[in-house]
């Protein structure tokens, strides 16, 4: 049998093929030559390109959840732990060329493997922004705000990185803000969680 060192240079070589010739267009072929594997090998880890691009997708949503419990722990002000929230996630977004917004526009699809996944990492950063209003304000609003706002932000930047804008950051992360705290701004006339 394989071992998980050979796993992690299979998912991690589909995520430069898939950043370089996008998901669609690449072949299991394609992840075969790239990561130096045969066949045979490949199917011992994955069924098919789809379940790479899974195990892709769970690797770089784990690493953003990584890094923003990090920098969310080096602060005790929760208006700072939702900005640097919201902060790592745009920043993963902009990384290696957008991969990650290629990423969302696949798991926007409701028929990809990805969409599960995709919604899980919605709602935790929506809850992590929902807490953050609720530590600093005492406030509880309704998690549907807080998920339109994520939602959003996340259109905006696959909206970006369609038309090949996502290579600038600061914009994405001025636009980011302003929705941020224009909506924070007025929690006190957000509705409250449903009864």
């Amino acid at each position: 049998m394989g071992t998980a060192e050979t796993r992690t240079r299979i998912v991690e070589s589909a995520a430069r093929v898939f950043a370089e010739r996008g998901i669609g267009p690449t072949t299991v072929q394609h992840l075969l030559e790239v990561a130096g594997v045969s066949r045979r090998t490949f199917y011992q880890y994955f069924q098919s390109k789809e379940d790479v691009l899974s195990a892709v997708y769970d690797d770089t949503v784990g690493t953003l959840e990584r890094r923003i419990a990090h920098r969310i722990a080096a602060t005790d002000d929760p208006v700072q732990k939702v900005t640097l929230t919201v902060a790592e996630w745009l920043d993963v977004q902009t990384e290696d060329g957008g991969f990650f917004v290629t990423l969302q526009a696949e798991a926007v699809r409701r028929d990809s493997l990805l969409h599960p996944r995709r919604e899980r990492a919605v709602t935790e950063i929506a809850e992590a922004i929902g807490g953050g209003v609720k530590d600093a304000l005492g406030l509880e609003v309704d998690a549907l705000v807080w998920r339109s706002l994520v939602l959003g932000i996340e259109g905006v930047a696959i909206h970006l990185g369609e038309r090949g804008a996502s290579s600038d950051p600061k914009r994405l992360q001025r636009v980011a803000n302003a929705m941020m705290f224009a909506v924070i701004g007025n929690a006190r006339d957000l509705p409250g969680p449903p009864r």
